[in-house]
């Protein structure tokens, strides 16, 4: 098969034994939408992260960001590891306009230290019968199906 079916049951898509299935919890559903155009430009940014982290390309960098050589030769580095950047690397614009809303990664790390050291949310006795009802209702359904 190796698509997943709505119209099928959980066992019928996942085609796993009873005893096995029993031994979880929780069975969540992933499924994957098919987008040819994000697909690429994914395959791309992987790629492209790959060139960018390449041995030599690192090689270049330190080079050029070293003091042994002259300011003509650093240059001239520079300018051929940025061609040999712009001539290899994949396009991928659809990612680079998706990205222009995101948080930078700098800025995120700084809130996920904060919110760990400063936050600190607490449940109510009655938020935590109900989670644990909930919890409840979802493996009651899952043993029935």
């Amino acid at each position: 098969k190796g698509t997943y079916n709505p119209t099928l049951n959980f066992n019928d898509n996942v085609e796993l034994t009873d005893p096995i299935l029993s031994r979880f919890d929780l069975l969540a559903v992933v499924r994957d939408e098919v987008d040819e155009d994000y697909d690429d430009a994914l395959a791309s940014f992987v790629i492209n992260s790959h060139m960018k982290n390449h041995p030599q390309i690192h090689e270049d960098m330190n080079l050029i960001e070293s003091e042994a050589i002259s300011e003509e030769d650093r240059v001239q580095k520079l300018k051929e590891t940025q061609e040999f950047l712009d001539k290899n690397l994949l396009p991928n614009n659809r990612l680079a306009q998706q990205e222009t809303n995101l948080i930078p990664q700098e800025m995120l790390k700084k809130y996920l230290i904060y919110a760990k050291r400063f936050i600190k949310p607490k449940l109510s006795e009655i938020d935590q019968d109900k989670i644990t009802s909930f919890y409840a209702d979802i493996r009651r359904e899952s043993n029935i199906a």
